[in-house]
């Protein structure tokens, strides 16, 4: 009877271990799963808080008005010239539906009910993407020097879901030497010293995670797989 209780036991034991070992799977995937969907999603949309930089491409159109369609490059001083507007347009730092927003409101006293359309066709300023758990995911302009927690507060801030101690910094994305790394920002903020934070490069991605990235290396080869190609314009 005690052998009968003990191998029950020793059972129960192993179906627990087992369970446990699903569960965790299950887990990733499912956060590999809600990662592909965000990034699926969010990338191939306008929501997206791409800042306007010097040298980018705009294509503006205003809605039954094409003789006003223009092609335009960002000028070195950040700033861009439109029909009808007799001041120039401080683009740089602005969203593409800011830029928008701004023409439609300015062109009211020359045109009947305008709605004016700014589309990015060319990335001429470096930047680098913040993603994830943060207030505004998107692109922003590269400043030099510039670390992975600065670059989260220029996009609002992390969200309270964020998980601060695995933020992957991914670097040369669409090339065949793309590596990445993690930064434990809990730890940066707990010691107050965020001297101790690398630099990002231009073209750097942060990732903002819910959970915990245990194998940088798998989820890593799911970005570069599904993610990454196709989806980012250099």
């Amino acid at each position: 009877m005690r052998l009968l209780k003990k191998n029950i036991f020793i059972g129960m034991e192993f179906l627990n271990a087992e369970r446990q070992a699903i569960m965790k799977k299950v887990s990733f995937m499912f956060f590999v799963f809600i990662l592909f969907c965000f990034l699926l999603s969010g990338l191939a949309s306008d929501s997206l808080d791409y800042r306007i930089g010097k040298g980018d491409t705009l294509e503006i159109s205003v809605w039954g008005q094409p003789q006003l369609t223009r092609n335009i490059t960002v000028r070195p001083d950040g700033k861009i010239s439109f029909p009808f507007l007799v001041k120039d347009i401080s683009a740089e730092g602005m969203t593409p539906e800011q830029l928008g927003s701004y023409i439609t409101s300015h062109l009211s006293q020359e045109v009947k009910e305008p709605r004016a359309t700014v589309i990015v066709t060319g990335f001429g300023s470096k930047k680098i993407w913040v993603l994830g758990e943060v207030s505004r995911p998107g692109a922003y302009p590269f400043i030099d020097r510039v670390t992975a927690l600065e670059a989260i507060i220029q996009s609002g801030g992390y969200k309270s879901s964020a998980c601060l101690e695995s933020v992957v910094v991914i670097r040369n994305h669409s090339t065949a030497q793309q590596e990445a790394f993690i930064v434990n920002l809990a730890k940066v903020l707990r010691v107050k010293d965020a001297d101790t934070v690398d630099a990002l490069q231009a073209g750097d991605i942060v990732f903002v995670p819910r959970n915990f990235v245990a194998k940088l290396d798998t989820f890593l080869k799911f970005f570069t797989d599904k993610v990454s190609t196709g989806l980012f314009v250099r």
